[in-house]
């Protein structure tokens, strides 16, 4: 029986995981990942993890397979670690390690073939849209997902949206984002609006979860701000529907799987319905916070 490894590598978490020939996660797992300061460090933590996901099974392993966040440098065999803005080639060290074929692939895009193949099958045009430390959109056009001349296909988290509070445009990510890099992200949106709002800042609120709590707890000083997310984010996803005219727009990512209820009511409510038309579904993701697992496996299991 082939069984591999699959990994995913996001901006504030690693998944690791073993996926059987049936193309089931048969042992899954997720940490936080702690600040990383070097690309060296967070190869430490690769093989960490994929040692102790390796002890679990007396099983052949064949292969393994990685998604990551931030985009790819396929020639490199690296992607850009957006957490801490580093070129990291991991590839080679985790083939050199584990003697074992090593395949790569964003992790948007894998979200979308777990997606397609797990979950809507029968379908040939869908989206999903990652809302989490960055933003991403996977598409799936005419049946075949869309990877580009360098894999990075769906990048729209650097996609230009505008609003007042900025004198020029501004990425979705910089807005509505997490990002341990305080001069972008949700987190400086809300103090760049409440400063122009003239409200005072309240420094309790350091992490988007504290947002979107005190947005469901009817905090008063949170819900004009949580109104304006709303309107970017519905800005983002109309401009995806543009690009790809899907039948189904699928959600996930942390911020979004966390806070679904606020981030689809924001996007309803501003979403250019009058130019949209027929207007997708719009739906959250039901594998939760590990579809990128079985994006990975999948994209093993699809070369053979």
């Amino acid at each position: 029986m082939k069984n591999i490894i699959v990994m995913g590598i996001g901006g504030t978490n690693i998944s690791t995981g073993i996926m059987n020939q049936d193309k089931e996660l048969v042992i899954k797992n997720t940490d936080k990942l702690p600040i990383i300061k070097t690309s060296h460090q967070l190869i430490q933590i690769i093989f960490k993890q994929i040692k102790e996901v390796r002890k679990k099974i007396n099983e052949e392993i064949s292969a393994i397979s990685i998604s990551v966040s931030g985009p790819l440098r396929m020639r490199e065999k690296s992607f850009f670690f957006t957490a801490h803005n580093t070129l990291v080639n991991v590839v080679d060290p985790v083939n050199k390690k584990f003697s074992l074929p090593v395949y790569l692939i964003n992790d948007t895009a894998a979200d979308t073939i777990a997606t397609l193949q797990k979950i809507y099958p029968r379908k040939t045009n869908i989206i999903y849209i990652s809302i989490s430390t960055g933003i991403g959109v996977g598409a799936i056009v005419n049946g075949q997902l869309l990877h580009g001349h360098t894999g990075n296909a769906g990048e729209f988290g650097g996609s230009s949206v505008h609003t007042i509070f900025f004198e020029s445009s501004r990425t979705w990510e910089d807005y509505c984002g997490i990002t341990r890099n305080t001069s972008t992200g949700i987190i400086n949106f809300y103090k760049v609006w409440a400063n122009y709002k003239q409200k005072p800042i309240n420094n309790t609120y350091t992490e988007p979860e504290h947002l979107f709590s005190a947005h469901r707890n009817k905090a008063k000083d949170i819900q004009g701000f949580m109104d304006e997310v709303g309107k970017i984010n519905a800005q983002g996803v109309t401009n995806a529907i543009f690009a790809y005219d899907p039948e189904i727009v699928i959600f996930g990512g942390s911020i979004a799987q966390n806070n679904y209820d606020i981030i689809i009511k924001g996007i309803e409510k501003y979403i250019d319905k009058r130019r949209i038309s027929p207007m997708p579904k719009l739906t959250k993701t039901s594998l939760g916070h590990y579809a990128s697992l079985y994006g990975a496996g999948y994209n093993f299991f699809n070369r053979l």
